[in-house]
């Protein structure tokens, strides 16, 4: 994107330098005002080319401050776990169920129907 703005900046700059050799030079008080015109074309430019390149700069650092930032939280959740009593009991509780849950179940044997007696 700063690659783009230079570009820019230059296409500006050389299509100032062609406006200034247009102008028709007949005395001193033209080329004073064509000089001042393209002065403050020129001072446009570096304004504008000073703007992008400030916008540019600040996105990415809020880019990089929100990363920053959103992984400076993430190791903060890792270091503010407290150890309590509940807690080991919710982690054995969750064990527990886990490797229960984990343990395949033994096939129950089908009782075979009792012989009925006849009447």
């Amino acid at each position: 994107m700063a690659e783009a703005v230079e570009k820019h900046k230059e296409d500006i700059t050389t299509t100032i330098a062609k406006w200034r050799s247009s102008f028709p030079l007949k005395d001193s008080a033209s080329v004073k005002q064509a000089d001042s015109l393209v002065k403050s074309a020129q001072t446009y430019t570096d304004d504008l080319y000073f703007s992008c390149n400030v916008s540019l700069t600040s996105k990415s650092l809020a880019k990089s401050l929100k990363k920053e930032e959103k992984t400076r939280k993430e190791a903060n959740m890792e270091t503010e776990f407290q150890l309590t009593e509940s807690s080991i009991w919710d982690i054995v509780r969750q064990e527990v169920k886990r490797s229960t849950d984990a343990k395949p179940k033994k096939a129950q044997r089908q009782r075979q129907p009792s012989q009925q007696t006849q009447t």
